[in-house]
């Protein structure tokens, strides 16, 4: 009962990590951008390079400003960058879909890639984090499942929709819910 709520907030986190659309895109990028005119394997190596680019500048932005305002300013503009990207998938705009993917790359790694993982060892009891990573890893296996059954049925601009108003809720959810830990014991 004591750690109830940090329980409550890391399962939660490690759920909302997964329906962000982080898994989608590195998941599924030659799948999703497979006929544009760029060659899917192209962009899939500009998003790995972005990817990783991205988490060497969000780890320097660990030691500069709070978890929690990295986490909600940048979900926020991930939420932005996935209702745009939709919007774009269904124009089938696909330097607007590229520009997306890679904007919403390095919001991700700026913010969540970065932070949740140290977050979540920061509030959580060793048998929580187990329960979180579990659930983190299940997600993850939900989505890999998932997207290539879902792609067959619909267009991928729905997935996107659905990944951008997860990521506004995880923004609320951020919002209420989240502490700063940073220089805290």
């Amino acid at each position: 009962p004591k750690y109830s709520k940090a329980t409550f907030i890391g399962c939660t986190f490690s759920i909302l990590v997964n329906l962000t659309g982080i898994n989608v895109i590195l998941l599924y990028s030659c799948m999703i951008f497979k006929g544009l005119t760029l060659s899917a394997t192209f962009i899939t190596a500009m998003i790995g390079i972005v990817n990783f680019l991205a988490a060497l500048i969000g780890l320097t932005l660990l030691y500069c400003f709070g978890r929690r305002t990295i986490m909600l300013l940048f979900n926020i503009l991930m939420a932005l960058t996935l209702l745009l990207l939709s919007y774009f998938s269904f124009k089938k705009d696909t330097i607007g879909m590229i520009i997306c993917v890679l904007l919403f790359i390095c919001f991700f790694q700026f913010s969540t890639g970065c932070v949740t993982w140290l977050y979540l060892a920061e509030i959580l009891q060793d048998k929580a984090m187990a329960i979180a990573i579990a659930l983190c890893y299940f997600m993850t296996l939900s989505v890999s499942i998932a997207i290539p059954l879902l792609l067959r049925r619909y267009d991928i601009a729905y997935i996107f929709l659905f990944c951008g108003v997860c990521t506004v809720i995880g923004s609320v959810f951020i919002a209420v819910f989240m502490k700063e830990t940073m220089g805290k014991t």
